[in-house]
């Protein structure tokens, strides 16, 4: 199977995600209500993962999370390819660099 956005839907998700994640920061700065979890943290250690998120949120360790963690939900044989995204397209994701940039992702070399 083959998942390709369009162009327009990569970047309304992109700018979809900014704005979550800096209204995330933004109450996080006063309520201490969320945590950052990165997909490659999740992938690289799962079990350090899961058991970070349920001490956030004040939950015994779970078996049963460990293995829903596991999971693929998306196959190999699943082909998921975006789109080539221009310097004009990023250009047009307002904060999207800075925000990348303050969660520890670099940008890509030109």
């Amino acid at each position: 199977m083959n998942l390709t956005p369009s162009k327009e839907d990569l970047c309304s998700a992109l700018s979809n995600w900014v704005s979550m994640v800096e209204a995330a920061y933004l109450n996080e700065k006063h309520s201490g209500r969320y945590i950052l979890v990165k997909f490659e943290d999740l992938k690289a250690n799962t079990a350090a993962t899961i058991r970070a998120v349920l001490s956030f949120l004040e939950l015994a360790d779970n078996p049963r999370c460990h293995a829903a963690a596991a999971y693929e939900y998306m196959p190999d044989q699943v082909d998921l390819s975006l789109p080539a995204l221009s310097d004009k397209d990023l250009d047009g994701i307002s904060k999207l660099a800075s925000l990348m940039e303050r969660i520890g992702y670099g940008l890509p070399a030109e």
